[in-house]
């Protein structure tokens, strides 16, 4: 037996003597045993994607709620109790036996094996929330355990202890920690997954699962705990004995099993990363803004929502995929995404960066760049033009007023002549895009954005046509589907019906008419050439699709927004200082690569349909008025005349908790979006 100095003998006796009295020390107020336990969370909002599995919860700060004695697996409690507290139903709160023995069993191994203290003072440790070494905290800790003990029963302690315990990775509480590490309930952990849990109370973060070394260290604990609950008689079964016996352990040291095989066999989950997490806190700031934080954290709502969870997995991977691959080489670390079904405006993939970051670049103040272009074409073919008529590219210069010009310029310096209106948008010439608005006037193209939803700001000058307002992945995603939808826009949504609490909501989208399915239809015959010969050549799906590159000055920006008739996505890539990417770093290369990617292996599969055609209309639509490029009297002006437009459309619910600005939008004009100029398709001689 230990001998104890005389010492130690007698701050024992203080700290036992204060304990059974349940005396704070003087100066020092007593802990609330109500205050402490405090109510636990109502039930989260539960999600469901678009088939209708459940995907994740709307939760509060704290990632728990409470889960019932009887619904926590038996094999789990006793695996607890073996491991933690042996004597737990027959202790008072403290046992000092079961300290002794640990001390001892802990000297003969020569680790720290076993611990001394009882679940009821983990438990009184985990409310008062103090990590000091203090003799006051410790004073604490058997005050607040005699409390329990005289107050609750053995059941109570046990369950509230579980539902308080740390596990890591932001999961307190046993209903938390099923969810991390096994995405299920906690009533459907195994005897082997439970006690994978209970291994891990001894350091969360030096147990961690999805990490290759706490895997390691992990397996070695589990095979303890069920070695404890096999000697107690708890425990039988031919695979948790093998375990136990460390065949599982032997396999993983000698390679003959991977690290995530080995997490799959465990039932784990193969990564921590959390594929659906953009779109459900998108998804939560839209559904609070709505019924308020506390009716959806704690009002326990089934929400059936638009997500496409195997895209949002094809989306969150290429992206992760790009910036570690490409990052570097081409200058960037962040990629955003944003996928929306034409027809319906159902959102069914949201990516707002890569990393360890809450920044949500889907909602952010972008530079589209040439993504604007389509718009401004759009708004004469609606006029009557045709992707076949033929602008002469000359250097033109247009008042600015007070004696002031602006004159656009292509990227590479050249004057490419007479060209089709399609060549030219194909192959995203500057010149003849600030021409074609010109000739137009604001007027129409401003109806055309207000339609699609592009609520900018955007510029009051012939920069527009460049893109140097300002725009996010989610609404150009959203007008692009129009495109796809014989030019019908349909608004945006994340859900499509709430039920709970007395409650049923079915929102409904607005739709709006964004230009004649005639004037569409010319349009996406010249977008899928973008595909096919313009700049972003070779970035096909081996199906009809369409779309359009934007690089902005600088490489501050690359984008491309692609559609199918199934699916449109906007993908953006940059970097979160607006420092520039590499030179080379255009919308067709990098943009468009990881388009391709997600969308080719998302259709694979799916049948192929074509985008639908539309008959000319019975008479021609009249060009509308036009600008003379060198008249006094056009209504245009430098880029940094900043007069924004506020005529835009009224707010989509997608925007409750919009983040900042990344970057001021600047009215410099846009890059070519090739790196090289050939001869272009469609030019005249």
């Amino acid at each position: 037996m230990m001998r104890r100095s005389p010492g130690q003998k007698a701050l024992a006796g203080v700290v036992a003597g204060m304990a059974l009295l349940a005396l704070p020390l003087p100066g020092q107020a007593a802990d609330s045993l109500a205050d402490l336990l405090r109510p636990f969370p109502g039930p989260p909002s539960v999600l469901r994607d678009r088939t209708g599995r459940v995907f994740g919860e709307v939760r509060g700060d704290r990632h728990q709620h409470a889960v019932a004695l009887a619904d926590v697996p038996a094999s789990l409690r006793q695996a607890l109790i073996d491991t933690e507290d042996f004597g737990f139903y027959g202790n008072s709160g403290f046992d000092p036996k079961g300290l002794a023995r640990a001390m001892f069993k802990n000297l003969l191994s020569g680790e720290a094996r076993e611990g001394g203290s009882t679940i009821t003072q983990q438990l009184a440790k985990t409310l008062i929330q103090d990590r000091r070494k203090t003799l006051d905290r410790k004073v604490r800790e058997a005050v607040v355990t005699v409390q329990l003990t005289r107050e609750l029963t053995k059941d109570q302690i046990l369950e509230r202890y579980l539902n308080e315990v740390w596990w890591g990775r932001g999961a307190h509480g046993v209903a938390a920690a099923a969810e991390v590490y096994f995405g299920q309930p906690a009533s459907r952990l195994d005897a082997g997954q439970g006690a994978l849990l209970v291994a891990m109370l001894k350091g969360p973060s030096q147990y961690d699962p999805f990490t290759d070394d706490g895997l390691d260290r992990l397996l070695h604990r589990q095979r303890f705990v069920l070695g404890r609950m096999i000697d107690a008689g708890h425990l039988s079964g031919v695979a948790l004995e093998r375990e136990a016996r460390g065949e599982r352990v032997a396999d993983w040291r000698a390679k003959r099993i991977g690290a995530q095989r080995m997490r799959r066999a465990l039932g784990l989950r193969t990564s921590p990363r959390d594929d659906h997490g953009w779109f459900r806190r998108r998804l939560q700031g839209v559904l609070e803004a709505r019924f308020g934080p506390a009716r959806v954290q704690e009002g326990g709502l089934v929400v059936q929502t638009t997500l496409d969870a195997r895209l949002q997995a094809l989306a969150v991977a290429a992206a992760e995929e790009a910036v570690r691959t490409d990052g570097q080489r081409m200058g960037f670390g962040q990629v955003a995404m944003a996928a929306v079904e034409p027809g319906t405006g159902q959102v069914l993939a949201l990516v707002g960066g890569v990393g360890a970051t809450d920044y949500d670049r889907t909602m952010a103040n972008l530079q589209p760049g040439s993504c604007m272009k389509p718009f401004v074409y759009l708004a004469a073919f609606a006029a009557g033009r045709s992707p076949e008529d033929v602008v002469v590219d000359a250097a033109a210069r247009y008042p600015a007023g007070q004696g002031r010009w602006y004159q656009p310029r292509n990227d590479d310096g050249r004057i490419y002549g007479p060209l089709t209106l399609r060549a030219a948008l194909e192959q995203s010439v500057n010149t003849i895009a600030v021409r074609t608005y010109a000739d137009l006037g604001r007027q129409p193209v401003d109806a055309i954005l207000r339609a699609a939803g592009m609520r900018g700001p955007h510029p009051r000058d012939l920069t527009l046509a460049l893109g140097s307002g300002a725009t996010n992945p989610i609404e150009l995603a959203a007008a692009y589907a129009a495109f796809a939808n014989k030019g019908q826009w349909v608004q945006p949504q994340l859900h499509t019906r709430v039920v709970g609490g007395g409650l049923d909501e079915r929102p409904a989208p607005r739709r709006a008419e964004v230009a004649p399915a005639y004037a569409v239809s010319q349009l996406v015959s010249v977008l899928s050439g973008v595909l096919e010969r313009g700049t972003a050549k070779g970035q096909g799906i081996g199906r009809p699709a369409a779309g359009k590159t934007g690089t902005t000055s600088a490489f501050r920006d690359a984008w491309f927004v692609g559609f199918t008739p199934q699916l449109s996505l906007a993908v953006w890539v940059g970097n979160d200082d607006r420092a520039p990417m590499k030179e080379g770093a255009f919308g067709g290369r990098v943009a468009a690569g990881i388009w391709r990617k997600v969308m080719k292996e998302w259709h694979a599969g799916l049948s192929i349909r074509s985008f639908p055609a539309a008959p000319p209309p019975a008479q021609t639509p009249s060009p509308g008025p036009t600008w003379d490029p060198l008249g006094d009297e056009a209504p245009v002006v430098l880029p940094g005349a900043r007069d924004v437009d506020e005529a835009v459309s009224s707010p989509s619910p997608l925007t409750a908790g919009t983040p900042s600005v990344v970057g001021t939008p600047e009215p410099a004009a846009t890059r070519f979006d090739a790196p090289t100029r050939p001869r272009l398709p469609g030019a005249l001689p």
